[in-house]
């Protein structure tokens, strides 16, 4: 992707919160910037978990699988 493409992307979200005021959250813009890229395809979060598996004898082993979505905050 080009630069250009990734400046009108944010600068779409930035615009749909502008309240022409200076005071404003920049966690809510940045949210939006995040949206925006999510719903493009240009990110895919995913984060590693720890699961319980079990072998063919029952005994338990852990096992790192990674799954999509974000991780737990």
């Amino acid at each position: 992707m080009k630069r250009s493409a990734v400046l009108k992307v944010i600068a779409r979200a930035l615009t749909m919160r502008n309240t022409g005021h200076y005071s404003y959250n920049e966690t809510e813009h940045a949210d939006l910037v995040l949206k925006e890229l999510e719903d493009l395809g240009l990110i895919k979060p995913t984060h590693k978990v720890t699961i319980t598996r079990r072998d063919i004898e029952l005994m338990p082993y852990e096992d790192i699988i990674e799954v999509d979505g974000w991780g737990k905050e």
